[in-house]
Parts: C-alpha cells; sequence; structure tokens
C-alpha cells in the first residue's frame, strides 16, 4: 500500500528548499511516486510526497533528506513528517517536468 507523507516547516522557505534540493539528486528516489512542494498555508514550506511504502519514505529521509536539510544550513529542529496510508491515487499524465526545473521557475506549471 502507498503512503502520503506531508512535511511542515514554519521557518522554511523557498530560498531553503532551493538549497536543499542543490544538494539532493534531483529525480525522484527510489520508491517515491510524487513530490509537491511549495509555500504552506499559514507560513513556512510545506512538502507532500507519495511512496510506494513506509520503508522507501524512511531511507530517504535518513539517507538523503537529513543530510541534505544539514548542508543548507538549517538550523532548529528537524520538521516531523506525518504520514498515512493512501487507498487511492490517480492523476492525469502531465507533461514531462523534473523537480530541478520546476524550482526554478517558481514551481509554476
Amino acid at each position: 500500500m502507498s503512503i502520503a507523507m506531508l512535511v511542515d516547516n514554519p521557518s522554511g522557505s523557498r530560498e531553503l528548499y532551493e538549497r536543499i534540493l542543490d544538494n539532493i539528486d534531483h529525480d525522484l528516489p527510489l520508491g517515491g511516486i510524487l513530490h509537491l512542494a511549495g509555500p504552506a498555508p499559514e507560513r513556512g514550506w510545506r512538502v507532500i510526497e507519495l511512496w510506494k511504502s513506509p520503508e522507501d519514505a524512511k531511507r530517504f529521509l535518513t539517507d538523503r533528506f537529513a543530510p541534505a536539510l544539514r548542508a543548507a544550513g538549517f538550523q532548529g529542529p528537524t520538521p516531523r513528517p506525518q504520514f498515512w496510508p493512501v487507498l487511492v491515487h490517480e492523476a492525469t499524465q502531465p507533461e514531462q517536468e523534473s523537480i530541478a526545473s520546476s524550482a526554478s521557475d517558481g514551481g509554476a506549471r
């Protein structure tokens, strides 16, 4: 069963997000299905991801995200992800675009 992950970082920003991307491979990692990122509704930065399994998400957080967060100069407590099972996920087939190119154009699609 797929799993969704939500990370809200009240002290996050587009600039921090882009520095993290500079320290991480821009392709979806093993087990990653979907990645969404943008300003959070209240303040800060929000990331929502869809993963094939909880193990895939946790491996990414430990092996790639945590080191990239430190390398980007983030200080403070690491944002805590929320997880929930996804029974159905459907999407239209968008034009092929990488995370790197969407970050450079402000995330506009």
